[in-house]
């Protein structure tokens, strides 16, 4: 068989050389070719790119490279690594890629055994999720529907406060019963959360077995944590429109927001179904 291919974008040597420490942990028969500029991965890319397995582009030069990909079939995964000057340019790649189908994951880059800690656990994951065999086709078709239904969508999401939100990039992992989605947070007078948890712009959530939703909601919970979000535009209106009228005591922390929210909810909570049924 010949070696499975990592094409790389970066021009910092040190992690060029990270990536060629790290291919063992990913196989016996990985090689990496690797550029240092957007314009000479575009020039070669279409004599690699059938035999690619995996992708992984630094933000600070991806762009180029980023708008090409997404004009062209999906392959293989993808890693967007990026520091704390480059985030919100890695998350407009994702959304731009994902859109486009490719599955694709921001890896945020630290200094210390960076390829070993952070990047190789993300990189197999997204290869281990191309083993997917989606056997059980009524838990695919019920994750088909969540994406189909939610992607893209506004929500309001609740887990130990309310925020509004858009969800981006619903995956599944069927054979695992797994299903899991980004989160993007909308600014929003009266919603949110204080402190340091309202610091991410930005987050990832999944659940697995318990996992339930209507058409117009989704509620996820993994180990001890659950997330309740509702889509329907009435909901996600009138709960905006409440939380403009609370005052400063009341935000981050309203029994009358979560009893409206109950209120209008009801229905959909009671028409949930499993997304993994026995």
């Amino acid at each position: 068989m010949p070696p499975q291919l990592l094409l790389i974008l970066d021009d910092d040597p040190a992690r060029l050389s990270g990536f060629e420490g790290i291919l063992p942990e990913l196989g016996s028969d990985w090689r990496v070719k690797a550029w240092c500029h957007a314009e000479a991965m575009i020039a070669e890319l279409e004599d690699f790119l059938p035999e690619a397995h995996f992708i992984s582009l630094d933000a600070a030069l991806a762009s180029p490279v980023a708008n090409h990909l997404a004009n062209r079939k999906p392959t293989c995964p993808i890693t967007v690594h990026w520091r704390n000057r480059t985030s919100d340019v890695a998350w407009q790649f994702f959304k731009h890629l994902s859109s486009a189908g490719w599955h694709v994951e921001l890896v945020r880059h630290f200094d210390y055994d960076w390829h070993r800690m952070i990047w190789l656990p993300v990189a197999q994951k997204l290869l281990h999720a191309r083993t997917d065999t989606k056997a059980n086709r009524v838990h695919a078709a019920n994750c088909e529907r969540i994406r189909t239904q939610f992607e893209g969508r506004e929500a309001i999401y609740i887990e130990k406060f309310v925020r509004r939100v858009k969800v981006w990039h619903i995956r599944a992992n069927v054979d695992a019963r797994y299903v899991e989605a980004m989160a993007e947070e909308i600014l929003t007078p009266g919603l949110g959360a204080p402190g340091v948890y309202g610091l991410r712009p930005r987050w990832r959530f999944g659940g697995g077995y318990p996992s339930r939703f209507s058409r117009d909601s989704w509620s996820v919970a993994a180990q001890h944590v659950a997330w309740q979000l509702y889509f329907a535009q009435d909901v996600v209106d009138a709960v905006v429109g409440f939380a403009a009228t609370l005052p400063s005591e009341e935000v981050y922390h309203s029994d009358r927001m979560m009893k409206l929210i109950w209120e209008r909810t009801a229905k959909s909570a009671r028409n949930e179904e499993r997304v993994f049924p026995d």
